[in-house]
């Protein structure tokens, strides 16, 4: 009996030290696809000019001056680090570390999911390449939880791109995005790419802050790794100015059901970078 009991401890062990090692597979890939695709990107030292943004709607306008993107230099791409943000899977309440990167010139977005269940470690990547969109996960950094690509997912991760475009102006700026004033607070946004068409609505306030973007093109990711069809929204509050830029500190992200509202992403410890800056 001791023997058994201590060849449990042994692999108890074994696998403690396995989930604390920095390692991972998914890691690994993310990073890989990162500098891949960075390395392809074309970068600019042009600025943005008043004539650059001259044929888009008053209130996008608008709100270039307000982010202070006038004057300041084109990004190729932009990341976003969050920390510790709370997270809602299907009832399943996270806590997560989420780095995403978004590029400009086509629509292309990874992002890199990293918490724990109970202790295990999980790891996910939400994916949106040239002819793909898709999420997986992985648990204690070896099972393949699920692995969905398809063109609903292909669908969403073009929403998820137009609504983080307004943080990321030469975004704004792309021939593939139409932009249409709907009334003096309102602008509909509409992506084509790929023979793929996805759109959303923007909000702005008074100031000329974007507080909430809003579509029908997007879903639900269930556990089993299925889509279900929502009303999904990015609300950004509390403009704050960082590096010459006037930037939300906080941002959630909703799901409106028939039955329910979840408010599956909430985060006010984030940091938007451009690849111009250190």
């Amino acid at each position: 009996m001791s023997i058994i009991l201590a060849v449990i401890g042994i692999i108890i062990c074994v696998i403690i030290i396995f989930f604390n090692i920095p390692y991972s597979k998914t890691k690994t890939e993310f990073n890989k696809i990162i500098s891949e695709v960075i390395s392809k990107t074309s970068l600019s030292n042009e600025v943005i000019l008043e004539e650059d943004i001259k044929d888009l709607p008053p209130s996008l306008q608008n709100y270039f001056s307000y982010a202070g993107f006038l004057g300041k230099q084109k990004p190729a791409y932009m990341s976003i680090i969050f920390e510790d943000a709370d997270f809602i899977m299907t009832d399943r309440h996270l806590r997560i570390d989420y780095t995403q990167y978004d590029f400009v010139d086509k629509p292309l977005r990874y992002a890199l999911i990293e918490s724990s269940i109970y202790g295990v470690p999980f790891q996910g990547m939400d994916y949106l390449s040239l002819e793909n969109g898709g999420m997986k996960g992985v648990i204690a950094k070896t099972f393949q939880i699920f692995n969905v690509k398809d063109e609903f997912m292909y669908k969403s991760g073009l929403v998820t791109w137009l609504a983080e475009c307004v943080f990321c102006p030469t975004s704004i700026l792309q021939d593939f995005i139409k932009w249409e004033q709907i009334d003096e607070t309102h602008v509909k946004g509409t992506i084509d790419y790929n023979g793929v068409s996805a759109s959303g609505v923007l909000t702005f306030n008074d100031n000329g802050a974007m507080i909430l973007f809003e579509s029908y093109d997007r879903g639900e990711a269930q556990t089993d790794g299925t889509i279900r069809p929502v009303k999904w929204s990015t609300v950004c509050d509390d403009y704050k100015e960082n590096n010459g830029f006037m930037q939300p500190t906080v941002l959630k992200t909703i799901n409106t059901s028939p039955d329910k509202e979840v408010v599956y992403f909430d985060s006010n410890n984030f940091e938007i970078k451009y690849n111009y800056q250190k």
